[in-house]
């Protein structure tokens, strides 16, 4: 009777053991984290935003509305493998079954071609097999076209790893205080039934390769050193000033006044003349290298919401002007006039034109007229100065949050504009010479191998070649000597009223290119600039 008791208290335990450990698991297998891991959804209650569940944290991430940003998403998240485990898996249109328990392992994976062409491979969970996603906008609709509705209710339960902030326009990791779910003790690696590889990580009872640049995972591009397992870029110190680069290729002594000042004209001075200036603009100053620098604004109506955004373009000015003369100099002029609230944005010496709302303090906007104070048609032609104010600004931005000037969120919009999304696409993914065509605000197809001196460089196009070959030259001698590169252009070319010369161009940078890539430098600027390498 004991023996009989004792055994039923027994099964009863173990039954109730068993029910309870059926009730975790059931509650864990319903999380819609773990129902939707590996898959794109569509919130279409939502204005249709568009989300990836990464299978590995079970967080989602926003993809955008657009082709570049959705890239600059999942290559993040993505896994870099090899060709020959890439080949292991079937295309979506093969009719080969390749490795079934590799296609198993990475379901819902985002894969990147590392060994290759750098393609971007998603592992559908439906069908287990690859869909390639390409930079352009018919694959990312022919991609979104995959994502499955879903209920806002039932996505707000899947943790969020990052979002475009709506409202403002610009986008910020949005970390979620939600751990991932905890590994099932009973099965693979986390019961120790599977011992995983040097190279690879137990992540909810499966063995996955280990992320990072340490075990090629994804590896580090061009310009940039595996530190700490992140990538991280290469910035060598320069050894040349630009004293000496003005001396040693121009034979233009330091400090020499060889050029007269006469190019800025007294625009803010016409402002102030304007019968309605006083009632309808503000002035204030700004920290300059020159002690400080006189701003006037114009604006229409001094309404509420025109002086509330005008003050915000002025604070945006006290934040960038420091750090852009940093890079260039003294602001060229004594005094800076902007005539707001126009249908155009154009800078030049001392002025600028700028739209309202979304103009005077749109941080990018604001930040590309302020550049063209120093490169502008006087300097440059288009494609040199185009790309100046769309880089430098994106240099500036990055080193006033690196350094606490400002922060992500202050500098709103900065990586939202369409000049942007070129530029952030070529900076963060280091967009290789061959990669085919780059797309100019939506609308100017550009083949970034065309040699600068055979091309088409009026705006547009000569905006995107410039622009990528800025970063190029990035990536090639450092972000240091770029911009040491460009001062000692414009101080070469200021008011000159000529534009910078392809050989000069091609001289300053190889001046400021480091020893060791000397030999790679010459024939690359020599084939951009149709000079002989020299």
């Amino acid at each position: 009777m004991r023996r009989a008791i004792l055994s039923t208290c027994v099964l009863a335990f173990v039954a109730g053991v068993l029910a309870l450990g059926s009730t975790v698991m059931t509650s864990e297998a319903a999380s819609p984290a773990v129902v939707y891991s590996g898959s794109l959804l569509v919130d279409k209650s939502d204005n249709g935003r568009f989300w990836y569940v990464n299978p590995v944290d079970r967080k989602r991430y926003e993809l955008g509305f657009a082709a570049d940003e959705a890239i600059s998403v999942l290559k993040d998240l993505a896994l870099g493998i090899s060709e020959a485990n890439l080949k292991k898996i079937p295309k979506n249109t093969d009719r080969t079954a390749g490795n079934l328990a590799l296609r198993r392992r990475l379901s819902g994976r985002m894969l990147l071609a590392v060994e290759s062409d750098g393609a971007l491979w998603y592992v559908r969970p439906k069908t287990l097999k690859r869909v390639a996603f390409a930079p352009d906008e018919a694959s990312f609709r022919a991609f979104t076209g995959l994502a499955a509705p879903i209920s806002h209710v039932t996505l707000s339960k899947i943790p969020i790893g990052f979002e475009f902030e709506t409202g403002t326009g610009g986008s910020s990791p949005t970390p979620s205080p939600t751990p991932a779910p905890a590994p099932n003790p009973g099965s693979g690696c986390g019961a120790s039934n599977v011992i995983c590889s040097s190279v690879e990580t137990c992540v909810n009872g499966a063995c996955v390769p280990t992320e990072g640049c340490q075990n090629n995972n994804p590896g580090c591009y061009e310009g940039q050193t595996c530190t700490a397992n992140a990538c991280v870029d290469i910035d060598p110190a320069p050894t040349v000033t630009v004293d000496q680069a003005l001396q040693d290729v121009f034979g233009i002594a330091p400090g020499t006044s060889w050029y007269p000042e006469h190019w800025c004209k007294d625009h803010a001075f016409v402002l102030r003349q304007d019968k309605d200036f006083y009632v309808t603009g503000i002035s204030d100053t700004l920290p300059s290298l020159r002690g400080s620098l006189p701003v006037f604004v114009k604006m229409p109506v001094k309404s509420a919401d025109n002086v509330r955004m005008a003050e915000e373009g002025i604070a945006i000015l006290k934040r960038s002007l420091p750090v852009l003369e940093s890079y260039l100099g003294a602001y060229p002029c004594d005094e800076l006039a902007i005539d707001a609230f126009q249908n155009d944005a154009q800078g030049s010496p001392g002025y600028i034109m700028i739209g309202g709302d979304g103009g005077i303090n749109d941080w990018w906007l604001l930040n590309h007229e302020l550049t063209h104070s120093y490169f502008h048609s006087y300097v440059a032609a288009s494609w040199l100065d185009e790309a100046a104010a769309n880089v430098i600004p994106y240099v500036n931005t990055f080193d006033q949050i690196a350094s606490g000037v400002t922060t992500k969120d202050a500098a709103f919009g900065f990586d939202r504009h369409p000049f942007f999304s070129l530029i952030n696409y070529l900076w963060r993914k280091k967009l290789a010479e061959g990669s085919g065509t780059l797309n100019q605000m939506k609308e100017n197809g550009v083949n970034v191998t065309t040699p600068i001196c055979q091309a088409d460089t009026s705006y547009l196009a000569g905006g995107a070649l410039g622009t990528n070959l800025s970063h190029n030259l990035i990536v090639k001698i450092g972000k240091r000597n770029y911009l040491r590169g460009m001062a000692t252009l414009y101080a070469r070319y200021r008011a000159t009223h000529t534009k910078a010369a392809y050989q000069d161009i091609y001289s300053v940078f190889l001046a400021f290119t480091p020893p060791e890539r000397l030999a790679e430098m010459r024939s690359y600027l020599s084939s951009k600039f149709c000079v002989p390498a020299s």
